[in-house]
């Protein structure tokens, strides 16, 4: 059985961007596996960000939304990206560094790379550690 994904895309003000990133996403993710889920997390965007990636939610079964109603900070928003997230394997957005298909692929097929070191998280609710890789 192949291993899930889930990219946790932690936001603030993006409107102008985050369409453009979901749908390169959605190019590639298909290709890797077909478990995969994409999480945007809203932290109090102020501009259209919200609007934008709520029609991506629509439109797009894999893409899940949650906003922070108050701004909490890029920690808080990848903390609450994890606990949604049901992937095996978790790639997380850095900060100011657009996640590129490219990538996300290269990272993908580096998984099974004994050489390759990743950090491992166990969220609260999970009962298992989640390698969590980010954009090199």
């Amino acid at each position: 059985m192949s291993q899930s994904i889930s990219v946790i895309l932690p936001i603030h003000n993006c409107q102008q961007t985050i369409s453009r990133q979901i749908d390169e996403m959605l190019e590639v993710l298909p290709e890797m596996t077909g478990q995969f889920e994409v999480i945007i997390v809203d932290d109090c965007s102020t501009d259209d960000s919200e609007e934008v990636a709520v029609e991506l939610s629509r439109r797009f079964p894999q893409v899940q939304l949650v906003r922070h109603r108050m701004k909490q900070g890029r920690q808080s928003a990848v903390r609450t990206g994890m606990e949604m997230s049901q992937g095996d394997v978790i790639f997380v957005q850095e900060e100011g560094v657009r996640l590129r298909a490219a990538e996300l692929r290269q990272l993908w097929d580096l998984r099974e790379d004994q050489e390759l070191v990743m950090a491992r998280s166990t969220p609260k609710n999970r009962n298992h550690s989640i390698p969590i890789c980010s954009g090199v």
